[in-house]
C-alpha cells in the first residue's frame, strides 16, 4: 500500500504491507498504543500483532515507549528514522498470514513434532555411524 505521512511538517512517502498498514493506521486514531490494545482492536494473535508492530519499528514508523515500558508503542516523531523504500527489497512480513491464523496452536505442535523427529533421526544416524566406524577400526 502507497501512503504518505506527515511528521513534524516533512512528508514521507512508503509503501508498506497491507498488514503493517492496518496496524499503522490505528496510531490515527490515538497516539499511544499498547500491544494488548492492538490485539483487542484487530482481533489478531498478540504473536502476529508483535510481529507487525516490531516491523514498524524496523522501518522506523513506531517507536517503543521506554518511559512507560517495553510494550507500549508510539508514532516516531523524527521524519528521517523512516527507513526509504529500496526496489528490489522484498516485503518482510508479507508472509505473516500465509496460514490460518485459527490454525496457529496446531502448526505450532507439527513444527515441534517435526524438530524432534529431525532431531531424533539425525541422533540415530550419529549412533550408527558411530558404531559402523567402530566395526571398522
Amino acid at each position: 500500500m502507497e501512503l504518505s505521512i506527515e511528521i513534524d511538517g516533512v512528508e514521507v512517502d512508503r509503501t508498506i504491507p497491507n498488514n503493517q498498514a492496518t496496524v499503522l493506521f490505528l496510531f490515527l486514531e490515538k497516539e499511544t498504543w499498547t500491544t494488548s490494545e492492538v490485539v483487542d482492536k484487530l482481533k489478531l494473535p498478540f504473536i502476529t500483532v508483535k510481529r507487525r508492530l516490531e516491523w514498524l519499528v524496523k522501518q522506523g514508523f513506531v517507536t517503543v515507549n521506554p518511559i512507560t515500558n517495553s510494550d507500549t508503542w508510539q508514532l516516531t516523531r523524527n521524519p528521517s528514522a523512516i527507513l526509504p523504500n529500496r526496489p528490489g527489497t522484498p516485503d518482510i512480513g508479507e508472509d505473516d498470514d500465509v496460514e490460518p491464523e485459527e490454525n496457529s496452536d496446531m502448526v505450532d505442535a507439527l513444527e515441534q513434532y517435526w524438530n524432534y523427529t529431525r532431531n531424533y533421526i539425525v541422533s540415530v544416524w550419529k549412533i550408527k555411524r558411530y558404531i559402523y566406524v567402530s566395526l571398522i577400526i
